[in-house]
């Protein structure tokens, strides 16, 4: 089931990309932004080359699984198996996507074992055996197989995260300003003039719970990402001069401006 995703400017910039679709001759641009809309909440998809054809790349002759393959190999996405069926993971999915909070919870198993969450997939790390890129028309060849090998793993299983409370200065006045920032291309200016606020209301709500986190930055993105859900437009939708000038110099780094 495809579903609605978010794309970037900088998408168009990815010279990594350019290059593996050059060397490879294959539309792999489409077929990862494409990627995104078959993925779930959690970046993850089942690997099933030609299913997935007939929703990212409908019209084109190519093999739906060299496209995954090479897309592997360029590290953009990872290959992986857990309860014996392979499976897809987008690394960078949760950086750049703002899931509907009513979108379904995934239920494929995780890649990696890291928490309760990810107990029900096989690490990638014990599975070098089954871990490749390699399509349903490719040869069995083993030599062939571990060269297709994408993002391979080290032979150690991955450092559980170490999880901390609230730094004491966080959100910082850059965090601050990309919430701005991030408002703003949304044109909701209108939330420039509370960033303050919101930035008290998070460490608030933490600092009560006593939550622990391994990423604060991400759990402040996701903070102010949903504020535009729980803060309504303003009818007349015009900007306040206060407001202008807020906008303004939050983007141009004054942040005592507001």
């Amino acid at each position: 089931m495809a579903r609605i995703r978010n794309i970037k400017p900088a998408f168009f910039k990815d010279a990594e990309l350019y290059d593996a679709e050059a060397e490879s001759g294959l539309p792999l641009r489409v077929a990862y932004a494409g990627l995104w809309t078959v993925a779930d909440r959690e970046g993850r998809f089942k690997w099933r080359p030609r299913e997935i054809k007939t929703d990212v790349l409908p019209y084109d002759n190519v093999d739906m699984g060299k496209v995954l393959d090479a897309l592997a190999k360029s590290h953009k996405i990872i290959k992986y198996k857990a309860g014996g069926c392979d499976y897809g993971f987008i690394p960078n999915f949760a950086k750049h996507q703002f899931v509907n909070r009513n979108e379904v919870q995934s239920q494929i198993p995780a890649p990696f074992e890291n928490s309760n969450e990810y107990s029900a997939a096989t690490p990638i790390s014990e599975q070098n055996d089954e871990y490749t890129g390699t399509s349903d028309t490719d040869t069995d060849d083993l030599t062939q197989t571990q060269t297709m090998v994408s993002a391979a793993p080290p032979p150690t299983k991955p450092a559980r995260k170490i999880t901390t409370l609230l730094p004491e200065n966080f959100p910082t006045a850059e965090d601050m300003q990309a919430a701005c920032a991030y408002w703003a291309e949304r044109s909701r200016v209108d939330l420039v003039d509370t960033v303050q606020d919101e930035g008290q209301a998070f460490r608030a709500h933490h600092l009560q719970h006593g939550n622990r986190m391994a990423d604060w930055g991400q759990a402040w993105v996701t903070w102010y990402g949903r504020a535009l859900k729980f803060n309504r437009k303003p009818k007349n939708g015009q900007r306040s001069a206060h407001e202008n000038f807020a906008l303004g110099a939050y983007l141009a780094g004054d942040n005592d401006a507001a």
